[in-house]
């Protein structure tokens, strides 16, 4: 009976214990924003001959590529820092 508490015990005290995982699906609708922030000052530096129609499709190439990678790791679980 006493092994049985015990184990009991210790099975409830690693699941209160367990690091709590969460994803975090705000960030990737934030960092969308701001990316197509940069995407309008990218199209006015382009409309007002600033940058060249290569420099500005690269831009935009590499904006959406890292719009689509940020969003794909928001999306992974990680541990939440409880501590504060």
């Amino acid at each position: 009976m006493v092994k049985m508490t015990i184990a009991v015990s210790f099975t409830l005290l690693l699941i209160a214990c367990a690091p709590e995982r969460e994803r975090n699906p705000k960030a990737c609708i934030e960092m969308a924003a701001v990316i197509e922030n940069f995407n309008l000052r990218h199209r006015n530096a382009f409309e007002e001959g600033r940058i060249t129609q290569e420099e500005y499709s690269s831009r935009i190439n590499e904006n959406d590529n890292l719009k689509i990678s940020f969003c794909l790791l928001s999306l992974v679980p990680v541990e939440r820092n409880t501590n504060f």
